[in-house]
């Protein structure tokens, strides 16, 4: 049988699958140039390789070139911290457990104030169930904003810059197995000698009040 060249590409055409590019948005709500970096590093590889990716954040953008959509949402005055005000807020004479505990209330009050942010809210209002097929999470003490992904009715993946915390351990399921396995908190490396797995131990405990802070807070902004 003579088979034309028209025929072979009617022929491919046919028998290829056709891949469509997913909408993608990530919410990466961090004041960290670093952990921008890192975060739109990520949406950029998606954005050309076809999908159609919106970020929101609260810095300017870190790759003003890059194919994804970018839309900044400007805080009140003094609602970012930046890196000089964080070493700030930290080095002032607090105990480290009181600067664990004012500096978590201030990641949750900048998450609060995006949330609220005009820009946002407008976004939102015009983007609802299954505008997004995934959103892109990056976690900043900022459980309450996980609730976007109802809001759009679609899976998230949560992106996280360091050693797993407690939280983070949380949402995948790890186990924690303190005894052994140093936490973020403790800056220890194994192999671990006694001593050193007794502070392991108290450093997990402190991480557990946190969180339980950190629950406490969250159901306030809820209510």
């Amino acid at each position: 049988m003579f088979i034309t060249k028209f025929h072979i590409v009617i022929i491919t055409v046919l028998t290829c699958s056709v891949a469509a590019g997913s909408r993608i948005l990530g919410l990466f709500a961090t004041y960290s140039k670093s952990h921008m970096l890192l975060h739109c590093t990520v949406a950029e590889q998606l954005a050309r390789v076809g999908h159609d990716v919106t970020v929101i954040g609260i810095i300017e953008n870190v790759y003003p070139n890059a194919a994804y959509k970018y839309i900044h949402l400007q805080l009140p005055d003094g609602g970012i911290i930046d890196d000089k005000a964080l070493k700030s807020l930290i080095n002032t004479r607090h105990s480290f457990v009181k600067s664990l505990f004012v500096t978590t209330a201030e990641y949750l009050r900048m998450a609060n104030e995006t949330l609220w942010q005009p820009k946002m809210r407008e976004f939102l209002n015009e983007n609802r169930a299954n505008a997004f097929d995934l959103l892109l999470f990056a976690y900043v003490m900022n459980d309450f904003q996980m609730g976007l992904a109802a809001h759009f009715q679609c899976p998230i993946v949560v992106l996280w810059v360091v050693r797993p915390a407690l939280q983070i351990n949380g949402f995948v399921g790890n186990p924690l197995e303190m005894a052994y396995v140093p936490n973020i908190s403790s800056h220890l490396q194994q192999p671990l000698v006694f001593l050193q797995r007794v502070k392991n131990c108290i450093t997990t405990w402190l991480e557990f009040a946190l969180m339980a802070y950190l629950d406490y807070r969250t159901q306030q902004l809820y209510e």
